[in-house]
């Protein structure tokens, strides 16, 4: 058989397959039955053929059933309490409270703050940007510059960012906010994604908190923003018995969903 013979003959012998392979629900002709397919399509669960393209189920929730820091999954309310100092303001570092070099803790109660990133349809974020400021001890919004961090002497260094890990969570070390006048204590966090476009700025308030009923902008907020707002204050001996400190926990909703990563 010369070349041009066998590829007239291997050409016809594709078609023939495609030809003879059933057309499914989205048009698609593939292995397997229609009915493994257009399963797949009504119930979001993919076919039992192995590589049919089938979309993956993003109905079901990442959060374990029983988790007790599950909350609804809605949007994460935007508040801002205090303007975004910019980017080029917030050093990359998860240690507000000891930033790197340092010796010694600064002064205050330590706090360490975790959380997790979900999109819309509750799936965790890697490689999400968080970013986190707020008062020191005394109530005041200081922002460390480089040469502040370069010395050895204890310093808050007033900010923060960190990128989430590939189950969407991330983790400050840093100290319990400052107040005044009838302002509760609370975090600034910012939440953006480079696939996912725009940014969400918020701000947390602490569980059992007693000026939590004093502060106006909190008591104002709604039920279901206030709950979402709120972080799960944890008693630091369930984690780890030898540390010292308080840790909260709180996930954060952003409004858009990540199309190409599901569960």
């Amino acid at each position: 058989m010369n070349p041009r013979t066998r590829t007239i003959f291997t050409i016809a012998t594709i078609l023939s397959l495609l030809h003879t392979m059933p057309v499914f629900a989205d048009g698609m002709r593939r292995s397997g039955t229609p009915e493994d397919a257009n399963r797949s399509i009504t119930t979001g669960k993919a076919p039992s053929t192995v590589g049919s393209g089938a979309p993956q189920d993003r109905s079901a929730s990442p959060i374990p059933e029983g988790d007790r820091f599950a909350k609804q999954c809605g949007r994460t309310p935007p508040l801002v309490r205090y303007g975004y100092p910019g980017r080029d303001a917030i050093p990359r570092s998860s240690k507000l409270a000891r930033p790197a070099g340092k010796s010694q803790f600064t002064a205050g109660h330590l706090l360490y703050v975790r959380g997790r990133v979900f999109d819309a349809a509750c799936v965790p974020l890697r490689d999400a940007d968080v970013e986190l400021w707020h008062r020191n001890a005394d109530g005041k919004y200081i922002l460390a510059n480089n040469k502040d961090l370069s010395n050895p002497y204890a310093l808050f260094a007033g900010a923060g960012r960190v990128v989430t890990d590939n189950r969407g969570e991330f983790l400050f070390e840093t100290i319990y906010p400052g107040t005044v006048g009838t302002d509760t204590p609370y975090l600034n966090i910012r939440v953006s994604h480079p696939k996912l476009g725009g940014a969400i700025q918020t701000a947390f308030f602490f569980e059992g908190e007693v000026r939590n009923g004093s502060d106006p902008s909190y008591t104002r907020l709604p039920e279901g923003a206030k709950k979402a707002l709120t972080a799960t204050v944890i008693p630091i001996e369930e984690e780890d018995a030898s540390a010292s400190g308080m840790l909260v926990h709180t996930d954060i909703v952003l409004p858009t969903r990540d199309r190409f990563r599901g569960f």
